[in-house]
C-alpha cells in the first residue's frame, strides 16, 4: 500500500515542478517578446518615448532605469518587469 501512494507523490511532485519550469520559461519568453515589441528602433533600450503608450512602464521609467542613462536595458527590463499580473 506505501509503494502506490509513494508513487502517486512522486508524480504530483514532478508535474508541479514541470508546471513551474514551463510558467518561468513562458515568463522569460513574454517578457523578450514585450521588450522587442516596444523597442521600436530596435536598439536593445527601451526610451521614455518608446515606452509612453505603455502606462505601467512610463510611470515606472525612472526607478526601473537604474543607472540612471535614460533608458531601459534589457537586463533593467528583466529584473523589474513582471510579465503578467499577478493572479
Amino acid at each position: 500500500m506505501k509503494t502506490p501512494l509513494m508513487v502517486l507523490c512522486s508524480a504530483a511532485l514532478l508535474s508541479t515542478a514541470a508546471i513551474a519550469q514551463t510558467d518561468e520559461t513562458s515568463s522569460r519568453s513574454d517578457k523578450k517578446d514585450m521588450f522587442a515589441n516596444l523597442d521600436a528602433d530596435s536598439d536593445g533600450q527601451l526610451s521614455k518615448d518608446e515606452v509612453a503608450s505603455h502606462s505601467g512602464l512610463a510611470d515606472s521609467f525612472t526607478m526601473i532605469d537604474r543607472n540612471s542613462d535614460g533608458y531601459i536595458s534589457k537586463g533593467e527590463f528583466r529584473r523589474n518587469v513582471r510579465s503578467k499580473p499577478d493572479r
